[in-house]
Parts: C-alpha cells; sequence; structure tokens
C-alpha cells in the first residue's frame, strides 16, 4: 500500500504544469470566505424559551404521575427552584381545566412572564391571562368610574400595592362579578400581600379557603418584589 500511495504521489507530482501557483494567505482568504462565508444570527428570547420548554417536555411527560397528583387536590402550593418546571406545569394545568370548560384566572405579577403565559395559552380557552395587575386595572375601566391612574399624591409603589387592589375590591363586589372556578398564580410570591389576597379571595368561586387553585412559587430564591418574606411567612399568612 505505500509503495501504491508513493507512486501516485509520483504520477501526480509529475503531471502537475509549470505555470500552477499556489494561493498565498490573502487569496486562500478569499477563496475561504467564497466557500464559506462568515454570517451571524440572533435568536430570540422567544425562541430560547421554546428551544428550553422542547427540552423540557420529556423530563415532564416522565414525571406525569407526579404532576397528575396535583388534580387529586382542590388547593395546592407547589414549591419549586428556578429551571425545575413549576412555569410549565402551570401552563399545562391552565389548558386541562380550560378544556374542561373550567373558568381559569391564569396570572402573575411579572408583565413579561405574564406576556409569555399569553403566547402559550391563547387559543387555550382561558377566561383570564396575564398580569394581575393589568387584570384589576382593566376591570376597573371597564365596569368603575373611578379614574385608575395613579395621582401625583400617590406613588407608584403604593398604587399598585394598596390603593388598586382596595378599588378593584370595591368594584368587584359592588358590580358583582363573575368569579372564577380556578386559580392559577404562577411566581406566586410575588402576590403574596394582604392587600393582593383579599383580592383573589373574592375573585375565586369558595374564596382562598375552600375554592380550587394552585400557586407556583419559589419564594426563597425568586421573591422579588416582597424580599422580606420567607416561604415560612407566605404560608403562615
Amino acid at each position: 500500500m505505500k509503495k501504491y500511495l508513493l507512486g501516485l504521489a509520483k504520477f501526480w507530482k509529475e503531471r502537475k504544469p509549470s505555470f500552477v501557483v499556489l494561493p498565498d494567505a490573502s487569496a486562500s482568504k478569499k477563496i475561504v470566505q467564497l466557500l464559506r462565508p462568515n454570517f451571524s444570527s440572533h435568536v430570540s428570547l422567544l425562541k430560547q424559551i421554546e428551544s428550553v420548554e422542547r427540552q423540557t417536555i420529556t423530563l415532564t411527560e416522565n414525571q406525569q404521575d407526579i404532576f397528575d397528583g396535583l388534580r387529586d387536590n382542590e388547593r395546592c402550593l407547589v414549591r419549586g427552584g428556578a429551571g425545575t418546571g413549576k412555569t410549565l406545569i402551570a401552563i399545562n394545568m391552565a389548558r386541562d381545566l380550560a378544556s374542561e370548560g373550567k373558568s381559569v384566572a391564569f396570572s402573575c405579577y411579572n408583565k413579561q412572564l405574564a406576556d409569555y403565559l399569553r403566547i402559550n395559552t391563547d387559543s387555550d380557552n382561558i377566561s383570564c391571562c396575564g398580569s394581575f395587575t393589568e387584570y384589576m386595572d382593566e376591570t376597573l375601566k371597564q365596569y368603575s368610574e373611578i379614574e385608575t391612574d395613579p395621582d401625583l399624591n400617590v406613588s407608584l409603589s403604593d398604587y399598585y400595592s394598596t390603593v388598586l387592589p382596595t378599588l378593584f375590591t370595591e368594584c368587584f363586589i359592588e358590580k358583582e362579578l363573575q368569579q372564577f372556578d380556578y386559580l392559577i398564580i404562577d411566581e406566586a410570591q410575588d402576590l403574596m400581600t394582604e392587600h393582593y389576597l383579599e383580592v383573589l379571595d373574592i375573585i375565586l368561586k369558595g374564596g382562598l379557603d375552600e375554592g380550587n387553585w394552585y400557586f407556583f412559587m419559589d419564594a426563597d430564591r425568586q421573591n422579588i418584589f416582597h424580599q422580606g418574606m420567607t416561604y415560612e411567612d407566605i404560608k403562615a399568612l
């Protein structure tokens, strides 16, 4: 074999025309650029999330027997760290309940997360899906004559933590608005305050004591808006 390869190399070397010139560095770069040009692409955040979701689906299916156990309970406080699939479970719960004809309020505090929830449940007939503060604002604009925008005498923090939920509660009771069959709250630690819990209580059939709800949360590591509260504090509310 070695003799054959050496002979083959000698044959083609002798056949090489004398005018052949090997490319220099500049010409080599041009050839490379022609054959394999450089390019760049941007992967949107939504596409990255969808990719992660697709990779997580297998894990969700393998643990379906555990998740199915949530449906056997009327009220569940689900605790899990970042990346454990809480949001995916919450989305599937909302879809399943809505497919059964239940009125479902599927909400969270963070608006970016709310946009993601809406995108992934847009065609699932969920009664209410999105940011909890936006839900209260929109309800007031539809059913109340009260101006909902915060005035100069009220800080945004006070408005969203106290004024808005108070106005909403009064409007909901006065107008006798329709309650939901189920509450599903993602990143629930962000809504665990006295005023928000009062709102959650009145919009749910049976209230928080007797109604059907699923709260998904990570109070210890992702409690962005109420960092002074621990998981045990929230359980005691």
